[in-house]
């Protein structure tokens, strides 16, 4: 079968993201972003705070297209799922 693998990026890697995403979207990548202000563009999950916890927001479109699945229970945990 095939392998996911992970990116995690911050704001400070908003520019090389930007450059690679032609190459992550023909690979099964999650890209992650450490995120509060979301400028990070092209992240699935995209983690931010709010107050003293930490949430995360999913793009369902950029997930699928990347040949990826959420599971339901963590798509429920979401703040935001689009």
């Amino acid at each position: 079968g095939r392998g996911c693998h992970v990116v995690v990026v911050d704001r400070d890697d908003a520019a090389w993201l930007t450059g690679a995403m032609r190459f992550l979207v023909q690979s099964p990548v999650l890209v992650v972003a450490d995120d509060n202000d979301g400028v990070v563009p092209g992240s699935d999950i995209r983690l931010a705070l709010a107050g003293r916890k930490v949430v995360f927001d999913v793009d369902g479109v950029s997930v699928r297209r990347a040949g990826l699945a959420v599971s339901s229970r963590v798509l429920q945990l979401a703040r935001n799922v689009r």
